[in-house]
């Protein structure tokens, strides 16, 4: 018995010696794994924090290109290089380094064309946003937001300052209680309006069309575009009042001017024609759309009429007629331009930029009810302009997104000088 009982306490001890030896391994590995995920952890941090540190050098100035190399950051280092992804992608590849570990993290950021916004300002005036009011895409001002009443907003809304109320000096009342319901962000960075489009100039230089006289363009449902060229019938005029409509250089209205050398262009024969339509001078539009064009004007441009799509997107989504209207100056909806398919109504399908100051319209304060102006697409100006009043004079605003616009727009459409995130990835 005494010699079984030896074997049997030897036998054991051998496995017990085996289980501590075990038990010792995992720890030794479990440590192990510990030190390496703490190290790729820890170069994981390394790398984003590299990157936050580029998108934010990008946001200051956007045509930084740099990158950084051997940074010394979180007791580890990092290396951020910038890759153009044609002319409005950049890619920021980052690599976090700490103790011999490495993780590559991965941002794509985008310049956005201004055309996403269904309402954009840099600089918003006293005028409210009321009850009944119904912004289906995304908005942005410069300014401070002015709410009276419950308007909802269906897409983000984004500005460097909180809303103002309808009480004294901007106090926010009980009954001010807008609807943002796809988020806010009133911390957001402020968005810079370009002062001029050269770009668009040099695009209608070099396989566009640029005109150095007023144009009278009229879109067609056959995919065609009418442009004639102004010259004055007579110099013995002089405008009252020198607004858009009224006069042209201060001097002399439309109906003065003699419209002459018509060009019937195909816009969809890409072989011939960019898309883009320029003038250093006055432009008038328009007709039915059938293609993507951006219409420009160094000056003002004037809707003297309906605009339409030849495939209505909101009928059809797939529909590829799309409109951009920039202008240097103001975008003004002509005193008649309601008569132009009967006696009201004014139904305009494009996304008007005004760089100047407003899109607004010509005597909107004459005590005609002209019924309302039907939107399709968005507003981008530097500051909101007049369309109607509270007693019925001029339009009521009857204002809808264009989804497609979230993600496409007409060539050369001006765009944001800052960078946006699409993706952020390892």
């Amino acid at each position: 018995m005494g010699r079984g009982m030896l074997i049997l306490l030897g036998g054991m001890i051998v496995i017990f010696g085996m289980i501590q030896l075990s038990i010792n391994r995992k720890q030794q590995a479990m440590t192990g794994r510990s030190i390496e995920y703490f190290q790729a952890r820890q170069a994981r941090n390394i790398a984003n924090s590299a990157a936050d540190m580029a998108v934010a050098e990008l946001n200051t100035d956007y045509s930084w290109r740099d990158g950084f190399r051997n940074l010394g950051i979180m007791n580890g280092s990092a290396d951020v290089s910038l890759t153009a992804q044609g002319l409005f992608r950049l890619l920021i590849t980052s690599t976090g380094t700490y103790n011999g570990e490495s993780v590559t993290v991965e941002v794509m950021m985008q310049r956005d064309p201004f055309s996403k916004y269904v309402y954009f300002t840099d600089i918003e005036p006293t005028i409210y946003f009321t009850t009944g009011d119904l912004l289906n895409g995304p908005v942005h001002t410069n300014g401070s937001l002015h709410i009276y009443g419950k308007p909802v907003f269906n897409g983000k809304v984004t500005s460097p300052n909180d809303w103002k109320g309808s009480g004294w000096n901007g106090r926010k009342t009980a009954g001010d209680d807008p609807s943002f319901n796809k988020g806010s962000d009133f911390n957001h960075k402020k968005v810079p309006l370009p002062a001029n489009v050269p770009d668009l100039v040099d695009k209608s230089k070099n396989g566009g069309l640029h005109y150095d006289k007023p144009i009278y363009v009229e879109f067609n449902d056959n995919g065609t575009v009418n442009i004639s060229t102004g010259e004055w019938k007579d110099r013995g005029y002089r405008c009252i009042q020198a607004s858009g409509l009224e006069c042209l250089n201060g001097y002399y209205i439309p109906n003065h001017m003699r419209w002459t050398n018509t060009q019937v262009i195909d816009v969809n024969n890409h072989s011939i024609f960019n898309g883009v339509i320029s003038s250093s001078q006055n432009v008038y539009v328009k007709g039915t759309v059938n293609g993507a064009v951006t219409l420009h004007s160094e000056k003002d441009i004037s809707i003297m009429g309906d605009i339409n799509y030849a495939d209505d997107p909101t009928q059809d989504p797939t529909s590829d007629d799309m409109l951009g209207i920039v202008s240097d100056g103001d975008v003004i909806v002509d005193r008649n331009a309601h008569k132009d398919h009967g006696n009201k109504d004014l139904t305009i399908q494009a996304s008007i930029m005004a760089l100047g100051s407003s899109f607004r319209v010509d005597r909107y304060n004459d005590y005609r009810d002209r019924g309302y102006i039907n939107l399709l697409g968005g507003l981008i100006q530097k500051e909101r302009g007049p369309v109607g009043l509270v007693n019925g004079s001029g339009y009521s605003k009857n204002y809808n997104y264009d989804e497609r616009l979230l993600d496409k727009s007409t060539p050369g459409f001006p765009r944001e000088n800052i960078y946006n995130l699409v993706y952020w990835k390892e």
